[in-house]
């Protein structure tokens, strides 16, 4: 399952919340050139819309049943070496349904296409492999004609692209210009579909945020776009937009919040359970209160604030604004790599110990499981540490890190990863990669 945001300069991860910036040196907000300064801000505009939208989130649910699902899965067969990538032929815990979905519902995210002309739109109904089971034999899904013979799957990742580039373009004093697919891709369908709507911009971008509210934005962006046609329907401003949420209902009749909030506090319980110690919760309550804090603000800014993307565009240039400094100072940042692969964060206001850290151990965690990949993403950093902190005795070595990083959770002194594989209970079993 694939699931990077990627840009010329920059790319992020969904559900493990880490970016990676072409920055050369230090990450120093304060110190960012005004075109760097707009790689990092379109970057974090992923980030929150991993935790500020359904789609974000449930999709930080579908990696996190996967995990769970798959570790359980190596307990119950209780074979010391299992092999991986590690996928179920049948539909166990739902994943294989989960991973389908999500993949039709993100559409495609490693194009590049540089002009987006004469666009033909179509609805195409998709066929579930394990979807009869659970009542959902079908999804459907947008497919864009353009330039003739040019044809793109049109999901939430243009979607989200959509609108960070928007963002980007909107508040930065300097940004790098990018292709129509998908960065532009938004406003294109919007042209084609209803060109007085999308003659404000800022329309576009309402109408997509509120899209990721949903389980299948492309769908939803869409559909909503004809139905604003056929009623005629165009807002005195952008921020009516987001009106329309408050009287749409998902899954048997729930409100779109009731929803949202819903599962966010499953998320908050699945982002928790990746590092919890019963016996000695000191060692997790730093992650853990870090956990409650991103859950507890991403409620309170879509709840209290939905449409809080045009409160920031209101207080550009971003790189000089109170509001988004706020944002950044309450949260913190993801894990952010440069070019030179040292990882840099900013904590949250006040908050020290361990917090977004751990999930880049899980992402590494995910990539062995599923993907088969045992390169340890981490030795750079725990390199780096180990030169700066020789007296932890991390000692990270290629031969261990980059091809049995597993090894680590018998050591006296653990690695991050080490951690959690002992944290998991999986320090008795090996993985072993089969083509």
């Amino acid at each position: 399952m694939d699931y990077r945001q990627k840009t010329n300069r920059g790319e992020y991860i969904p559900a493990f919340f880490e970016m990676y910036l072409r920055i050369d040196g230090d990450i120093d907000l304060n110190k960012l050139s005004e075109r760097d300064f707009s790689l990092f801000f379109h970057e974090y505009i992923h980030f929150l819309q991993d935790i500020t939208t359904t789609y974000g989130l449930t999709t930080c649910y579908v990696y996190g049943e996967y995990i769970q699902s798959v570790v359980n899965d190596i307990y119950e067969k209780g074979q010391q070496v299992f092999e991986v990538p590690y996928i179920y032929k049948d539909n166990k815990d739902n994943i294989r349904l989960n991973e389908q979905v999500q993949n039709l519902t993100l559409g495609d995210w490693d194009s590049n296409i540089e002009s987006l002309e004469d666009i033909k739109i179509s609805f195409d109904e998709c066929g579930l492999e394990f979807g009869e089971e659970q009542n959902l034999p079908q999804i459907t899904t947008i497919c864009l004609q353009a330039n003739e013979d040019d044809y793109i799957s049109f999901g939430a990742s243009a979607i989200k692209e959509s609108i960070a580039y928007i963002m980007e373009r909107y508040c930065c004093v300097e940004y790098e210009k990018s292709y129509d697919f998908p960065y532009s891709s938004a406003e294109k369908v919007t042209s084609a579909i209803y060109p007085d709507f999308g003659r404000n911009v800022l329309n576009v971008l309402a109408l997509a945020d509120c899209s990721l509210m949903f389980s299948n934005p492309g769908f939803v962006f869409v559909k909503m776009l004809y139905q604003f046609k056929e009623k005629k329907y165009n807002p005195i401003k952008p921020q009516d937009i987001y009106s329309q949420l408050n009287k749409a209902k998902v899954n048997n009749g729930i409100s779109v919040f009731c929803f949202f909030e819903n599962m966010a506090n499953e998320i908050r319980k699945k982002l928790k359970s990746y590092f919890m110690v019963p016996e000695h919760p000191e060692l997790h309550k730093a992650y853990h209160e870090w956990v409650d804090l991103v859950i507890d603000t991403a409620l309170r800014m879509r709840k209290e604030t939905p449409s809080y993307l045009l409160d920031i565009i209101a207080d550009s240039p971003v790189s000089s604004s109170k509001l988004f400094s706020e944002i950044v100072n309450t949260l913190g940042t993801p894990m952010m790599k440069n070019k030179q692969k040292d990882y840099f964060t900013i904590k949250p206001e006040g908050k020290v110990g361990w917090s977004v850290e751990i999930m880049k151990s899980v992402h590494q965690m995910y990539k062995i499981l599923h993907d088969g990949n045992f390169q340890c993403s981490l030795y750079p950093w725990c390199l780096r540490s180990f030169n700066i902190h020789p007296e932890e005795n991390l000692n990270p070595t290629p031969d261990k890190c980059l091809k049995t990083p597993w090894a680590r959770a018998s050591e006296k002194d653990l690695c991050p990863l080490g951690l959690l594989w002992k944290n998991w209970k999986l320090v008795s079993y090996c993985p072993t990669r089969v083509e």
